[in-house]
């Protein structure tokens, strides 16, 4: 059995309009993403190998959850520089410009808690099989070997 989280299209848009209403995503069903907040958006820019630009009704930079990928502009060595081009161009083998998406802002109640360097803290999902179920794009950079789950320390 395939271990990423999915969440059906309709199952998200469900939870949007939930949102928008009032309810939980908790009380709509156990495959539903943690409370937040969750919208459509397009991806407008691709940073590096786990942060992206979004639009919703204006732009905002999103830091991907559970994705430590190697840097590309701040790396340290020629080595961790390759290794942060070679998770970018991974990224953007999943994510394009101009495509659509399904973000989601966890929420703790705090804001300063989905927020880092000016980057809201995000997941990001696109239904990059075509299966009809979003997959979580976290997931798929660690589980490909682009990014880890928890930051390195060095």
């Amino acid at each position: 059995m395939n271990s990423e989280k999915k969440y059906s299209k309709e199952n998200v848009s469900f939870a949007v309009l939930a949102l928008l209403s009032g309810v939980t995503l908790g009380q709509i069903n156990n495959t539903s993403p943690p409370i937040g907040t969750t919208e459509k958006a397009t991806v407008k820019k691709i940073t590096d190998g786990d942060t992206i630009t979004v639009v919703v009704s204006k732009e905002y930079n999103i830091r991907m959850l559970d994705c430590w990928a190697p840097e590309t502009t701040k790396a340290k060595t020629t080595e961790e520089k390759e290794a942060g081009t070679r998770s970018l161009e991974f990224l953007k083998t999943l994510l394009s410009e101009g495509d659509e998406i399904v973000l989601h802002i966890p929420s703790t109640g705090r804001v300063k808690d989905s927020i880092s360097f000016g980057r809201y803290l995000g997941r990001i999902y696109k239904d990059v099989d075509q299966d009809g179920e979003l997959d979580d794009i976290s997931e798929l950079m660690v589980k490909n070997g682009f990014a880890t789950k928890e930051k390195v320390k060095n």
